[in-house]
């Protein structure tokens, strides 16, 4: 029964985040009208911020996953000014 409960808690995890990234594809569309491929890879930037944060530099999970999530979030600001805010109100062709 161990088991069974550790994959069902693994699978609904895994769901969680699977919805997280397809709502975020979602808002982004609907605000800007840009589809943000970008989406994607800053799931993996916070996922490998909060590996290296708790084997690299040694700081427990709980303070690694919201530092995380501020730096992925900055990540995303930056790429946000930089590229996509160019391309809102620009032909599907300018990508």
């Amino acid at each position: 029964m161990g088991e069974f409960l550790d994959y069902a808690i693994n699978g609904a995890l895994i769901g969680l985040l699977y919805a997280l990234v397809a709502m975020g594809f979602v808002v982004i569309y609907r605000a800007s009208k840009v589809f943000n491929f970008a989406q994607g890879e800053l799931v993996v930037v916070g996922g490998f911020i909060v590996w290296w944060l708790t084997l690299g530099m040694g700081l427990p999970w709980y303070f690694a996953i919201p530092l995380a999530f501020l730096l992925a979030a900055i990540v995303g600001y930056v790429i946000e000014r930089l590229f996509f805010s160019k391309l809102v109100g620009e032909s599907v062709f300018s990508i």
